[in-house]
């Protein structure tokens, strides 16, 4: 029945240039590729499938999720910079979530500026107490402060581990 509609449809229809198909992906479908790419290592392509979701406008836990993915990106590209400015939007969006603050420790450390890190990572700790992937990046930063006070302040080397994706 449903065939037959759409061919009647179809045949109604006499301009063939009228017929055009547009594919509009909703901001939603931006978020699941990009999460997609991020996941395949394709990290420029997540980078800016995010940055189109949220200009085209998602939902507040979408928001915090597109903006807490495109920090981790950021991070992957060494954008520290950017992901520190990204990773305090998401913060403002949700701070009741402890993703945001681990991310924003990590790209904080890789500045060296292991000051602002710890306090990040104690505050995702405030909120996630028993977070072991807080705990340890909070340690191997503490430990390569320490080091960096003793030498002079410099970037962490290694890189500590996100678990940051959400």
């Amino acid at each position: 029945m449903f065939l037959l509609a759409l061919l009647l449809a179809v045949a109604w229809t006499t301009d063939a240039s009228a017929q055009k198909s547009e594919i509009v992906l909703q901001p939603s479908n931006l978020l699941q590729r990009a999460e997609d790419a991020l996941l395949r290592g394709r990290i420029d392509t997540a980078a800016a499938l995010y940055d189109q979701a949220l200009a085209a406008g998602v939902s507040e836990w979408e928001t915090y999720k597109a903006l807490n993915n495109l920090c981790v990106a950021q991070y992957l590209l060494e954008a520290y910079e950017e992901a520190v400015a990204t990773c305090k939007r998401a913060i403002r969006n949700r701070a009741n979530r402890w993703m945001a603050y681990g991310n924003l420790g990590l790209a904080l450390s890789r500045l060296g500026r292991y000051e602002e890190a710890l306090t990040a990572f104690r505050r995702g700790l405030e909120v996630a107490p028993g977070n072991r992937h807080l705990r340890r990046n909070l340690e191997f930063v503490e430990r390569a402060y320490r080091e960096g006070r003793r030498k002079g302040v410099r970037p962490v080397r290694g890189r500590p581990r996100s678990r940051g994706i959400v």
